[in-house]
């Protein structure tokens, strides 16, 4: 192989690169914030200077009616766990709500709905970053920091002098380094630990409460988000966990209570403590959060204090603005549903505080309505200034009074936005002037309707400002476009030469004129060349017109929200629609040939069964998340099925491995010495204790969840075959087993490859060998890093994998029965050939699919973190990100593995793994040709991958672009781009790392010869 076509290649992605990384820095910039903090001074703005009266200059008259604040964050506390009337175990705080005694909230956050995010939303007031869902896992870098960014932890401490004190997330410290006078700081990403992580925090409480050297203590319990990400909401560790925190609010409570009593006995002027318990987000059904769905994005928020003690001044009951259903869950009536960033405003004024400059919170009423009218007023005014100021920094030229809309007969809320800018100053300008001049009538009615403008001032242009920041680099955005746009150009036109390359070198070496397998397009892509002859009788059927109908109807799909959202329908679809099509060749094909040929149709009829038995596995997107599925069966039944299936599968995959050196070939490599026995035993029987290991680490995460005792048997196996702990040690000797695995077959490839004559026979096929094996060890790791719900979709992927194998040998014996080109036999007709859908195409669906298949979707929700802890003790933010990588991309993983063993294994000799070369499944009985014919496979493959990343890649940079101004591209469009970049690394990181690799190796030690055509 020359290394023209490599250097074109990797030039090619260099470009990509270049062109990803401007559009993500255009597409992904650092939200655009006002510099530095607020003071006393800017309540007062420069706004009133037009307007006259006895309010002008009122800010003193704005109370203090609190000393102590205390913030207790149970992390993705849901609405419905603190407040579902049926299903909540949180009883006590129940019961203060009921009685009047605090008032709660459903605090809806906007995404993303991660820790990071959102607190910043609670501490800022200001709209989360999508960036920030990526740095949320870099708990090292430094510009997650708030250091520089105005937030009520700031003002509290330099402008009342308030002494903090934390316990629980570290994600604070990280946020707000040299802020707290006391802290003790836990990891957020160890989502196995349910216990410590929540004990680790309430052991300082008993004395904090003691102690009277703090004004604000902030606690953030991670346990019940663990509890989430491991097993779910409905999880039997769920109710405990909340009755857990129940009980800490109830401590809380109890002693915040006689500490007031005590400070107010002692001190006439000191105030009582402000007690505030908040989720920082939801989750959804699945334990995780991230996305957009009501369950993720309605966290609860209760406000208590000893203030409230004797009732809060408002009827007992249900009243008609109560909220009593949510998303269709009764609850106990709480006060209604407000925005998260509305606590930044509301804690500022009760503490009279500045509130931070970039908050676009709205004041909480109920928390001020028993202040006098004029105080209300004021506070309001203050909230108008601080947001009115936001509206002049990002529009320099904005005017706030303007006196004729004093005279206007006009009402403000019918002048609307353009439609390229989400704010109309005209609607803020009325708002603020009839605000203005209502305030200065010294009237009862005036301040009542001052009141109401400021609120609808507040409320319109807190709404209008969180929809207009998405301030893009344009020119970044489209430097980045062009980038990847003449990447894609480079590669099409690549791709091109290289089939025409290959289509020649296919004529050349089988002697014939046979046209290509199929019609090109885009171009060649649909070909199947592998520079060997096709067996007689077979054909590869994919016309231009399916192929471009895939592409524009991606194309189409990625401009709908709902197609991105369920984008796995798009994918289901196709793969069933070929599958379909390929029964009805077969079908065809017997037809053609003779009716006793049916038995062709035995192999695409399974895995049209299977496929969609995989694709009905877990919850199936949005859209048709009702429908029933396995995974759903399996949560609700008795029986103990879910650990059949887990240990059928294992089995399986022992047994697979069994036969990779005991079946019909392997036993004739045994006997031919080939593969020493020893080495075959030692490979079966390490596969089986990773097996049997990673049977018993979920058993014992599972009973440890449910509480139940271990049977004798079980017990037995856990004292003498496997005397590990069971959390930790035992992932950790399966990983070990595996790499020691995975390098013994490497030195096995490498002994191959060191013989002196360096015949093909022997390296490819032990290649051949060591492939089937790290795809067996492999998946056995990858049921350890799943569900163990899902650990039957490996079973069903690896029986696909099997009948696609029998598939194989099935054609090959027919070769045997037709014989090729080259053994000078009369051609068979197109018309009457044996038409199939080519090999890579069905494969590159089954990778994708696969994905799919295990319940996610292109929204950060979807992620499973849990996996991404097995056997580990400790954070490590490199172990932790590739374990859960591993973990989410488990299918594409195994069909990867899989499509290079089937790939392989079309041109590598099926006999021992000695020196005599017999011919292959494909014919060939020359080994320079079939060391070529690897080559050419392997690079014909790597194009098609590359270009197809690279067009996918494309198409969803184009269409954020357009999209950029839509209602739902943090929601829906962000998060796609994300999942596709993850997708494109995927991609680049099996096609060039590994078949590249592959490939070069097999260059270096077998130079392709003279008279054979260059790969590429």
């Amino acid at each position: 192989m020359r290394t023209g076509p490599w250097a074109q290649l990797l030039a090619l992605l260099l470009v990509e690169g270049l062109g990803l990384y401007f559009f993500i820095q255009g597409f992904f910039p650092y939200k655009r914030v006002i510099p530095g903090f607020a003071t006393p001074d800017d309540t007062q703005g420069s706004y009133d200077h037009y307007a006259t009266g006895p309010l002008v200059n009122a800010s003193s008259s704005v109370p203090t009616p609190y000393d102590r604040l205390v913030v207790m964050v149970v992390d993705a506390l849901r609405y419905d766990f603190a407040f579902s009337a049926q299903a909540s175990a949180m009883a006590f705080t129940q019961q203060l709500i009921t009685s009047r005694r605090a008032l709660a909230y459903i605090a809806r956050a906007t995404p993303p709905t991660v820790t990071m995010p959102c607190l910043k939303a609670i501490t800022t007031g200001s709209t989360p970053n999508f960036l920030d869902a990526v740095l949320n896992i870099a708990e090292n870098d430094p510009t997650a920091s708030l250091a520089t960014q105005d937030n009520w932890l700031w003002q509290f401490q330099h402008r009342r002098g308030k002494r903090m004190v934390l316990y629980g997330d570290d994600t604070w410290l990280r946020l707000f380094p040299d802020t707290f006078t006391r802290h003790d700081g836990t990891s957020s990403f160890y989502v196995s630990d349910t216990v410590e992580v929540d004990n680790n925090v309430t052991r300082h409480l008993a004395e904090e409460m003691k102690s009277t050297d703090w004004d604000v203590m902030i606690l953030h319990y991670l346990g019940l988000d663990h509890v989430g990400h491991l097993d779910g909401p409905r999880s039997p560790l769920m109710a405990p966990k909340q009755r857990e925190m129940d009980q800490v609010v109830e401590y809380l409570y109890t002693e915040l209570l006689r500490s007031d009593r005590e400070r107010m006995a002692k001190d006439p002027h000191a105030g009582p403590t402000l007690f505030v318990l908040l989720g920082d987000h939801g989750m959804n059904d699945g334990g995780n959060h991230g996305g957009n769905s009501v369950g993720e994005t309605s966290p609860a928020l209760v406000f208590m204090s000893s203030a409230f003690d004797g009732g809060i001044p408002k009827p007992e009951g249900t009243q008609p603005d109560d909220l009593t259903v949510y998303d269709g869950i009764p609850l106990i009536p709480i006060q209604g549903i407000i925005h998260q960033v509305d606590l930044v405003p509301t804690l500022s004024l009760l503490f009279n505080t500045p509130i931070p400059k970039n908050s676009v919170g709205t004041v909480l009423p109920d928390l001020i309505a028993a202040w006098p009218l004029s105080q209300q007023v004021q506070a309001l005014r203050a909230n108008a200034h601080q947001i009115l100021d936001i509206v002049k920094f990002n529009y320099p030229q904005f005017m706030a009074y303007e006196e004729e809309w004093l005279s206007r007969d006009v009402p403000c809320d019918s002048l609307e936005s353009s439609s390229t800018d989400p704010v109309s100053l005209e609607r803020i300008q009325c708002y603020y002037t009839r605000a203005t001049f209502y305030s200065t009538l010294d009237e009862s009615a005036g301040l009542s309707r001052a009141l109401d403008y400021y609120k609808w001032l507040i409320q319109y242009t807190s709404a209008s400002l969180s929809r207009s920041f998405s301030s893009y680099n344009v020119p970044k955005m489209m430097w980045g476009l062009l980038g990847l746009g003449v990447a894609l150009l480079g590669l099409w036109v690549s791709l091109g030469r290289t089939t025409q390359v290959s289509q020649a070198h296919l004529r050349n070496t089988a002697g014939s004129s046979r046209e290509s397998e199929s019609t090109q397009f885009v171009p060649s892509i649909a070909t199947d060349p592998v520079g060997l002859p096709e067996a007689r009788g077979y054909s590869g059927w994919f016309p231009s017109w399916l192929g471009t109908t895939m592409l524009v109807t991606y194309v189409i799909a990625m401009f709908g929200t709902s197609f991105v959202e369920d984008e796995q329908y798009y994918w289901y679809w196709w793969l069933s629609t070929l599958l379909f099509v390929q029964l009805f060749l077969d079908l065809q094909g017997c037809l053609a040939y003779h009716p006793a040929h049916w038995k062709r149709m035995g192999y695409s009829l399974p895995q049209l069964v299977l496929w969609r038995l995989a694709q009905q596995w877990n919850p199936a997107g949005m859209q048709l998340s009702v429908m029933l599925d396995v995974r759903s069966y399996l949560q609700h039944q008795s029986y103990g099925l879910e650990w059949f299936i887990c240990v059928f599968t294992l089995v399986l995959i022992c047994v697979g491995q069994t036969a990779v050196f005991w079946g019909k070939k392997g036993r004739a490599s045994l006997a031919a010495g080939a593969v020493p026995f020893g080495q075959a035993t030692v490979t079966v029987m390490t596969t089986s204790y990773m097996a049997l290991l990673t049977v018993l680490h979920k058993w014992w995460v599972q009973t440890a969840i449910t509480d139940t005792p271990l049977p004798y048997g079980v017990a037995w196996l856990y004292h003498y075959v496997a005397p590990f702990d069971p959390v930790h040690s035992m992932p950790r000797l399966v990983y070990c087993l595996y790499v020691a695995l995975f390098l013994a077959y490497g030195g096995y490839i490498g002994m191959g490859a060191r013989k002196q004559n360096r015949t093909v026979t022997p390296l490819l096929s032990r290649l051949a060998l060591a492939l089937k094996v790290w795809l067996h060890t492999t998946t056995v790791v990858l049921v350890l890093l799943n569900r163990l719900l899902n650990a039957g979709l490996f079973a069903v992927f690896y029986i696909i994998y099997v009948v696609q194998k029998c598939d194989q040998s099935r054609r090959a014996l027919s070769r045997s029965e037709h014989p090729s080109a080259t053994d000078q036999k009369p051609p068979v007709s197109v018309a009457t050939s044996y038409q199939r859908i080519p090999s890579w195409v069905l494969h590159i669906l089954a990778t994708v699919v696969s994905f799919y298949c295990f319940g996610y979707s292109n929204t950060l929700s979807t992620i499973d973190l849990g996996n991404g802890y097995t056997g580990v003790t400790s954070y490590n933010v490199v172990l932790v990100g590739i374990l859960t990588f591993v973990s989410n991309w488990s299918g594409p993983i195994f069909w990867g593995l899989a499509f290079t063993v089937l790939l392989l294994q079309r041109v590598i000799p099926h006999t021992p793994c000695n020196d005599t070369f017999q011919k292959n499944t494909d014919g060939i009985s020359d080994p320079a040709v079939a060391a070529n014919a690897v080559r050419r496979q392997l690079w014909n493959t790597i194009w098609r991958w590359v270009f197809l990343q690279a067009f996918a890649l494309f198409v969803v940079s184009l269409v954020v672009v357009i999209q950029r101004r839509h209602l739902f591209i943090w929601s829906v469009f962000s998060p796609k781009y994300l999942y596709q970049v993850a997708w494109s690394g995927f991609s680049l990181l099996l096609s060039v790392g590994g078949w590249g690799i592959l490939c070069l190796g097999l260059t270096v030690l077998f130079p392709t010869s003279s008279e054979l055509a260059p790969v590429g």
